[in-house]
């Protein structure tokens, strides 16, 4: 794997609540020591189109978890093992996932008709209580990411894998 780099030196705007290091989260404690997201700079190369393209629109990156070490991926485990939210061998371990929304120039988060980490199939492109807004919100991301090279998983809006160009 790449030399991690932080998400701020190329992306100097994007906003940072990384949800595993505090209480906000599926856990309701800290199960992650990382204050700071990273990725390897290839993968971040590639999110600095997307975001790029975003901030051309009015909107910015949430970040709300990047690489994440085997301990915290187990902890997660230990609260949801449904492997179409929490997966042994996540791409999180080696840096190649992003969890991540977007917020516009007031920096609310757009609607995409669930919060992070919520676990249920109103998450996922199956979902069929979404508005018409909602569904267009998570179309937008999808394709946006898609064209940088990252993939949306199928059960969660926020979460995008790189696969390369």
């Amino acid at each position: 794997m790449e030399n991690p780099v932080l998400l701020v030196t190329k992306i100097p705007d994007v906003i940072v609540d990384l949800r595993y290091s505090g209480n906000n989260n599926v856990c309701n404690e800290p199960i992650s020591s990382y204050k700071n997201p990273f990725l390897p700079a290839g993968v971040l190369d590639q999110l600095k189109i997307a975001a790029d393209e975003f901030r051309s629109e009015g909107f910015r990156i949430k970040v709300w978890d990047t690489m994440r070490t085997p301990e915290t991926q187990e902890k997660l485990l230990k609260v949801n093992s449904d492997p179409r939210f929490v997966s042994s061998n996540s791409n999180h371990i080696n840096g190649m996932a992003i969890d991540m929304t977007l917020v516009d120039e007031s920096d609310k988060e757009i609607d995409m008709g669930t919060g992070f980490d919520e676990f249920t199939e109103e998450s996922g492109d199956r979902a069929k209580n979404l508005t018409t807004s909602q569904l267009n919100n998570r179309k937008y991301i999808r394709e946006i990411m898609g064209k940088a090279g990252f993939f949306q998983s199928e059960h969660e809006w926020w979460h995008f894998d790189y696969m390369g160009n």
